[in-house]
């Protein structure tokens, strides 16, 4: 590894996952960067793309130290029911959770035609630790999140209307944030 000097940037996460699909096992990889451009070459592969504007925030002062609820799920029932519920989604891309002792509730609903979409997921593969919570965030954006994890369960954890804090049981290096929506 040759890093020839410290730089920031913000590269969208579909480049990412673009790459993952596009690379096997080990190898050389060189990673450039522009002002507006993140270039990326391996094997017989050159790809660019460009950056976001702007900086990226401190991402330590908006992870809640101390999350009250906290939930474990089996990853492949949390895919399962999304993918459920994701036909229910009208374009606001609201998906309503609610979290109990017993089970995990997500809703999907579109206003204009009515229908609405119950999924849920219950012991064994869902353990909640908290007070009774409903909030709404977008589908989409928890789909892509759960996409990139590789273990079995993923950890929830959030307090009362605040940030969700997706990360992998085994390795508190990875987190996700997803902001909640309006419940209204």
């Amino acid at each position: 590894v040759m890093i020839y000097e410290d730089v920031n940037f913000i590269v969208p996460v579909k480049i990412f996952n673009f790459l993952k699909h596009l690379m096997s096992g080990e190898g050389m990889v060189k990673i450039k960067s522009s002002d507006k451009k993140f270039y990326v070459e391996f094997d017989n592969y050159k790809i660019a793309c460009s950056l976001i504007n702007g900086n990226y925030p401190d991402y330590k002062s908006i992870i809640p130290k101390e999350q009250k609820n906290k939930s474990l799920v089996s990853l492949s029932i949390l895919k399962d029911r999304l993918a459920r519920v994701n036909l229910y989604v009208d374009k606001s891309r609201k998906l309503v959770l609610t979290f109990s002792e017993l089970q995990l509730k997500l809703l999907g609903e579109d206003l204009i035609t009515g229908r609405k979409g119950e999924f849920f997921i219950k012991d064994p593969n869902y353990l909640y630790d908290g007070a009774d919570e409903v909030m709404a965030i977008n589908i989409s954006y928890f789909v892509e999140a759960i996409n990139v994890f590789e273990t079995s369960k993923v950890e929830i954890q959030f307090n009362s209307g605040n940030v969700l804090k997706l990360s992998e049981p085994e390795n508190f290096n990875f987190t996700h944030l997803i902001m909640p929506m309006s419940l209204g």
